[in-house]
C-alpha cells in the first residue's frame, strides 16, 4: 500500500523534489528595542463632547437602529 501512495505522490512521472530545509547559517530576525522609548498609544481628540443618552434595556435596540439609520423592526 505504501508503494501505491508513493506512485500517486509523483508529479507527472518525475520523483518528488527534496523537502525544503533551513540553512544552518540562518538566524531569526528580531526587532531591536530602542532604549528610553516608551510605548505610544493613540490619542483620541473629541471635536465635541460625546452625547450621553440614558435608555432602558428594552429601548436600546430601537435607539441604536434610529441612530444608525436602520428602520426599527417591530416584534409582534
Amino acid at each position: 500500500m505504501a508503494s501505491s501512495v508513493r506512485r500517486q505522490l509523483q508529479l507527472q512521472g518525475s520523483p518528488r523534489p527534496a523537502p525544503l530545509t533551513v540553512s544552518m547559517n540562518s538566524s531569526k530576525i528580531k526587532k531591536q528595542l530602542l532604549p528610553n522609548r516608551q510605548k505610544s498609544y493613540p490619542v483620541v481628540i473629541h471635536l465635541k463632547s460625546p452625547d450621553i443618552i440614558h435608555v432602558t434595556p428594552e429601548e436600546f435596540r430601537v435607539l441604536v437602529q434610529r441612530l444608525t439609520g436602520k428602520p426599527a423592526q417591530t416584534t409582534e
